[in-house]
């Protein structure tokens, strides 16, 4: 998910590595959870001999770089599938982004003007074109699981979405495009501006 993101943030992951300083456990929490809800589900489909294909890590080439990416399930139908540990304000954006989708966007006006369905639908998309499989569902989901309880009358406490998924030229020059700009900041040393959106910017209100 790196190279979906706002580019300063995966340029700073380039130049300054991951600390490895021992970390609070409250900050963990969060984490730690959406880790449980993976194993127990990997577990889960592994111990029947289901078929499907779970945590399979896969890259390609692009430019140059290598892009590596980690899908939670592939369904014995191709068909991909992420976990998701979220949120209810997260569900709450995608609701809201989703019904703001027109046929005429193009991947630059979905990053900026829905960002949080943008991201799922980019990552389903990357997995798909890291399979380099024709076989694969050119539709994938998110399984959603919610992380508190609040608004709990609004959204149920699991859910699943379902994402048409790019065309593999259109993810492939997506990934290019990306990795052309984080190569020209590096040369020139410099650092990208986050736009309003990927700062979650928003206009005052009073309530």
């Amino acid at each position: 998910t790196t190279i979906i993101g706002p580019l300063r943030k995966a340029l700073y992951a380039i130049k300054q590595p991951e600390s490895l300083e021992p970390q609070d456990v409250q900050n963990l929490l969060a984490s730690s959870k959406g880790t449980a809800m993976h194993e127990g589900m990997t577990k889960a489909l592994n111990t029947y001999n289901s078929g499907y294909i779970c945590e399979q890590r896969m890259e390609r080439e692009v430019e140059g770089w290598k892009i590596s990416g980690e899908f939670d399930i592939l369904t014995p139908d191709k068909q991909i599938k992420d976990l998701k540990f979220v949120s209810n304000y997260n569900l709450k954006k995608l609701e809201e982004d989703k019904q703001k989708l027109t046929n005429e966007m193009t991947l630059e006006d979905m990053y900026i003007e829905t960002p949080t369905y943008f991201k799922y639908q980019a990552q389903l998309s990357i997995y798909r074109y890291l399979l380099n499989d024709n076989s694969i569902k050119p539709y994938g989901s998110i399984i959603f699981s919610l992380n508190n309880g609040s608004d709990m009358g609004k959204y149920t406490i699991d859910s699943e979405v379902t994402f048409p998924l790019w065309p593999s030229e259109l993810t492939e020059q997506f990934i290019a495009d990306r990795i052309n700009i984080i190569k020209q900041h590096l040369a020139n040393d410099t650092m990208p501006f986050c736009s309003d959106e990927e700062r979650d910017k928003r206009n005052g209100e009073w309530k």
